[in-house]
């Protein structure tokens, strides 16, 4: 059966030749790990330098996401979390979700099984192809497989000399594996190894060149609006586009925010401010907790301008990289630092 090789990484990966691992280690594809859990912390602090590092690159890419989720509210909030993560990048393979964490050993067939539905779900809204990555064990005994499969992509880790049935990538092993060289050039430790087998269906083809007839323009509606280089307020500014330009639409990230191309610079801009119908809206939040400080600006050393209680709502703008929330609140624009404990999105 024909396969391609490739590796997964994540912030236990630093300091790789991207080049040298493609055109000496043999490197044909890479899976990234994005983020974990759903804290505001929690996206993989390598996870920019490989996107960047492999698409320069120009070979295939998928990402995954770390759960702990027990719950399938828990999974739809990393799910959403892992969107902010990897919004505005391309990926020609499966978005997966890794699932082998103790803290859901305990935990039902039925109920993993709703967890993992609820998270794929999630992603294929936002116009992603999702997938599982776990154990074999964990296909057996924990999960109900004729549910998720083929639905979903499955990758599986088993570190012995043959490929598992019924699944699309075979993670074989790290620096101990019974198939290739313990070390992958490119990379100063060791990397997790894997095969991708083409007659799948979930090949690692590069993406094709946009097609220009198939691009969906768009009008500016707002006067001056500013172009973003990230899905966020506090991102660089490219440009300020007066009302009535024509922009072309590329992606909504599903938080409120639209990637879009003016001439030769793509960025991001809010979706309130688009004429494109059915755009996502900005999130609505609420406060759990009791005398919650409302700051004008995104830091602890902001002026607190008042504090909110339990039940009060808020609409978020965007999240800041830093974890503040850029709010709408009681008729003005504020910021939250965003903790889950007391405050739910």
């Amino acid at each position: 059966m024909k396969k391609q090789f490739g590796v997964d990484v994540s912030s236990w990966q630093s300091g790789v030749d991207y080049r040298k691992a493609v055109q000496e280690g043999g490197v044909q594809f890479a899976i990234l790990r994005a983020s974990f859990g759903w804290e505001s912390g929690q996206k993989d602090n390598q996870f920019e330098t490989h996107y960047r590092g492999f698409s320069a690159q120009k070979i295939p890419l998928g990402a995954y996401h770390y759960s702990y989720a027990t719950t399938e509210a828990e999974a739809r909030k990393e799910a959403a979390f892992f969107l902010q993560c990897i919004r505005g990048k391309q990926f020609s393979l499966p978005c997966y979700l890794d699932v082998e964490d103790k803290s859901q050993q305990a935990l039902s067939r039925s109920a993993l099984t709703g967890i993992v539905k609820a998270w794929c779900e999630a992603v294929e809204a936002a116009g992603y192809r999702a997938g599982v990555y776990t154990g074999e064990y964990w296909i057996r005994d924990r999960m109900d497989a004729k549910t998720l499969f083929p639905k979903y992509a499955l990758w599986i880790a088993s570190w012995g000399s043959q490929k598992p049935s019924d699944c699309q990538m075979w993670q074989f092993g790290g620096s101990t594996n019974l198939l290739r060289s313990k070390t992958v050039a490119g990379f100063t430790g060791t990397v997790d190894q894997n095969y991708l087998y083409e007659a799948s269906g979930v090949t690692a083809e590069k993406p094709k060149a946009e097609n220009p007839k198939a691009e969906k323009s768009c009008r500016v509606t707002g006067d001056w609006v500013n172009l973003r280089e990230d899905a966020h307020t506090g991102a660089k500014i490219l440009k300020t586009l007066p009302e009535g330009t024509t922009v072309v639409w590329l992606l909504d990230d599903g938080w409120g925010w639209s990637k879009v191309r003016h001439g030769t610079q793509t960025g991001f801009m809010s979706n309130q401010y688009l004429s494109r119908k059915g755009l996502s809206a900005y999130k609505a939040g609420i406060c759990n907790g009791t005398a919650v400080n409302v700051r004008e600006t995104p830091s602890l050393e902001g002026k607190v301008l008042y504090q909110i209680g339990k039940g009060e709502r808020f609409t978020v703008i965007s999240i800041l990289p830093n974890g503040w929330l850029h709010v709408e609140l009681r008729g003005s624009e504020a910021y939250l630092y965003f903790d889950k404990s007391y405050l739910t999105i």
